[in-house]
């Protein structure tokens, strides 16, 4: 899952996708904005076939946090 959030982001981000990790910042690592997130959101939600409510994004601090998010879906969905 990392690697296709990560590739989802890559595509938004000034950094490389080798100097992403889990732990990078979505607004001051990868400098994303609004728009940006927006976007990342609607590929998420087509990939994984989840809806990501605006409060939730609003938590997403990490690729972590997306990750755990997006876990968190798919097994409630099981």
């Amino acid at each position: 899952m990392f690697d296709e959030i990560v590739a989802i982001i890559s595509d938004y981000s000034e950094m490389s996708v080798c100097e992403i990790d889990e732990s990078s910042s979505l607004i001051q690592d990868l400098m994303l904005n609004s728009i940006d997130m927006v976007n990342i959101v609607a590929l998420i939600e087509e990939k994984y076939n989840i809806v990501i409510p605006f409060d939730d994004v609003m938590r997403f601090q990490t690729i972590h946090d997306v990750m755990e998010y997006i876990e968190e879906k798919e097994e409630a969905l099981e």
